[in-house]
């Protein structure tokens, strides 16, 4: 199977602006046990990377564990990091396995997770953008989990909007190059 023709089920979310954003730390907790039970179903290691600013610099998180340290680096909680609330959140993005890993097996993830403060080029508008995509050859169980993921991200956020296709991975180009890819929606928006 070429990288760009794994098939996944596609979910996309507008969160409520009325809502409390999900890099806070009590908005986070809400979601966090339904995106742990579908990690635990993937072997390997997962990458998790995170975009924020300080003033015009972005914050260097360096390697961030999905484990507590690594939340520890990138969660908005005014009460234990209130400098925090200086920095403006711009996107977080999880790939299980990683980005290493699936270069080294030739293969996209098997969870794609992002989300994005709409609230960083549209002031007026601070609903969150989220890209969820769970690979469909992953079995009944890996499925029921996305499943349940996603009502949990809906519910959290008090979506405005949600839709759920069927795709690849990506668009192919010639024999052996793709475009349109699950991993590039986050950028591109909605």
């Amino acid at each position: 199977m070429r990288f760009y023709e794994r098939q996944y089920q596609l979910i996309t979310i507008l969160g409520n602006p009325e809502g409390q954003p999900l890099w806070t730390r009590k908005k986070w907790s809400t979601i966090e046990p339904a995106l742990l039970a579908i990690l635990k179903l993937i072997p390997g290691p997962k990458s998790m990377q995170s975009l924020q600013y300080d003033g015009a610099k972005p914050v260097a998180f360096g390697r961030i564990g999905l484990n507590t340290a690594g939340l520890e680096k990138w969660i908005h909680d005014e009460s234990q990091y209130p400098d925090r609330q200086q920095w403006l959140f711009h996107s977080n993005e999880l790939w299980a396995p990683g980005r290493t890993a699936c270069e080294r097996l030739s293969l996209p993830p098997d969870l794609y997770f992002g989300f994005r403060n709409e609230a960083f080029y549209k002031p007026q508008n601070p609903n969150p953008y989220i890209v969820l995509a769970g690979a469909l050859d992953r079995g009944s169980a890996f499925s029921a989990a996305v499943a349940e993921f996603t009502t949990t991200l809906i519910s959290a956020t008090k979506a405005l909007h949600h839709s759920s296709k069927k795709t690849t991975w990506g668009k192919a180009i010639g024999l052996s190059s793709f475009t349109d890819a699950i991993g590039d929606l986050l950028s591109r928006g909605t």
